[in-house]
């Protein structure tokens, strides 16, 4: 029996901690999660989804704003063999990765050095990756720098978006720990050393991440729509109003008409397409509108936001 604690807070973690606790020979002393927060419109204090599923199935669960002094005290006494972390997003300090015997294993959706940091699935997707993986390894004292133990790829279907690529990509990670757990702690591997002047990095995705810049390719704009699915979403401004894209796609084919040119600047000018659909000028091609939310208002279908906002066709978007 391995015995280990589980630290994550949201989707990928839950589907990994899922397939684990379906595992015989693996013991989750306890799931380690972040503290509830407010979530909503409304400001109302939300779990996080980790810990409504452990709940749900019986495993104790410690949250902590940092993992100092009680919290080290704490896990220590929990006699683990091995921590394993998936999506937990804070750092692991020193004296936490040093209490199990067997180390902290975490469960990167990444194949490593590629994409460190906090947004590797965006990533892949924003940049028009056709492949990703998952990347087993030990956390040292810096960020995803550790040596691998496992990896394994996936490719990106052109109809993924975060939510798909990350369900495939938790099941992929869950069935390569359950693999790699057992020969880790029986001591049949050798951890390998990433290649860190291969290392690319990505950001933490904020508010403004999905703001789209009209003067880039249809293309690309799918491509954020996609990476940023459901959070932070894309969105424009249309005078003082934030203007959501709920769900559109790319059209390569598209021109304004050449007749309502003027001295704008035509990319972020709303149009009709020769079908009377809703569609947007882009740097290249132009973007499809399916449905739209205004702030402050509810999301629409593109036919019934025009029937409100007829003046919006030929306006200008920044």
């Amino acid at each position: 029996m391995i015995r280990i604690v589980f630290f994550g807070t949201d989707t990928f973690a839950t589907t990994i901690l899922n397939e684990l606790g379906s595992v015989p020979d693996i013991q989750i002393l306890s799931v380690i999660t972040r503290p509830d927060k407010p979530a909503g419109r409304g400001n109302k204090v939300e779990p996080p989804l980790i810990k409504k599923f452990a709940e749900q199935h019986s495993v104790p669960v410690l949250q902590f704003l940092k993992l100092k002094d009680t919290a080290i005290e704490q896990l220590r006494k929990l006699n683990a063999d091995a921590f394993v972390v998936a999506e937990y997003g804070l750092l692991i300090p020193s004296a936490v990765l040093d209490i199990p015997p067997h180390g902290v294993l975490n469960v990167h959706p990444s194949l490593l050095p590629r994409y460190r940091g906090a947004s590797p699935i965006s990533s892949a997707l924003l940049n028009g990756d056709t492949e990703t993986g998952v990347s087993i390894m030990l956390l040292d004292a810096e960020m995803d720098h550790g040596p691998i133990l496992a990896q394994e790829r996936c490719a990106i279907d052109e109809h993924d978006t975060a939510p798909t690529l990350e369900a495939k990509l938790g099941r992929l990670g869950a069935a390569l720990l359950i693999k790699t757990l057992p020969e880790w702690v029986a001591r049949k591997m050798q951890p390998r050393e990433q290649n860190h002047a291969q290392a690319t990095f990505c950001k933490k995705l904020t508010r403004e991440s999905g703001r789209i810049g009209w003067t880039q390719s249809a293309e690309y704009i799918h491509r954020m729509w996609r990476a940023y699915l459901p959070w932070p979403g894309i969105f424009t401004m249309w005078g003082e109003k934030r203007l959501k894209i709920v769900i559109a796609s790319p059209s390569t084919g598209l021109r304004v008409d050449p007749a309502k040119q003027s001295n704008e600047n035509r990319p972020g000018t709303p149009f009709l397409t020769p079908e009377k659909q809703l569609a947007i000028a882009c740097g290249t091609g132009a973007l499809i509108v399916e449905r739209l939310q205004l702030e402050g208002k509810k999301e629409l279908d593109a036919a019934a936001f025009l029937r409100g906002y007829p003046a919006f066709v030929d306006t200008k978007l920044d």
